[in-house]
């Protein structure tokens, strides 16, 4: 696990030098102590533009789920408006199918409040948001750019 977490702080430097470079750097900060907010996002293909991350997250229903009907699925690409996908993740329990709708909807707007950047004309985001973290593990949301 720590050779782990050394090559991902390694990715995350190299991110960060890459970033400042081409101007793209955004910055990261934490909420408070049991919600984490990171703009810096590693991404091969590029950012999602921020209006459809809006236009994808007022898609989202603030619901939690009465029952969940598919058994484990830690990972799920939620909602995809253009260039946007919202991108859930359940590590610990599974549910990624699953999550509360108003935790969704907090973590993109803290989102796309804090971690906008514009490159040439157009304004971009990229994000994520973890509201529960045990150990390695946990739950959250991400704006990642939608599969080409």
């Amino acid at each position: 696990m720590h050779g782990l977490k050394n090559v991902f702080a390694l990715m995350g430097g190299l991110l960060s030098l890459s970033q400042s470079v081409s101007g793209a750097a955004l910055q990261v900060r934490q909420t408070n102590g049991t919600a984490t907010l990171s703009c810096t996002q590693i991404s091969i293909i590029g950012f999602p533009l921020k209006d459809d991350c809006a236009a994808a997250l007022a898609q989202v229903k603030p619901i939690k789920p009465k029952f969940c009907i598919e058994v484990f699925r830690p990972e799920l690409d939620y909602i995809t408006v253009g260039t946007c996908t919202i991108h859930t993740y359940s590590t610990t329990r599974g549910m990624a199918h699953c999550l509360d709708g108003n935790l969704i909807i907090k973590g993109g707007k803290e989102i796309l409040a804090n971690c906008a950047s514009i490159i040439g004309e157009q304004e971009y985001t990229g994000g994520h948001y973890e509201w529960s973290t045990v150990g390695e593990n946990g739950e959250g949301v991400r704006f990642i750019r939608a599969p080409l």
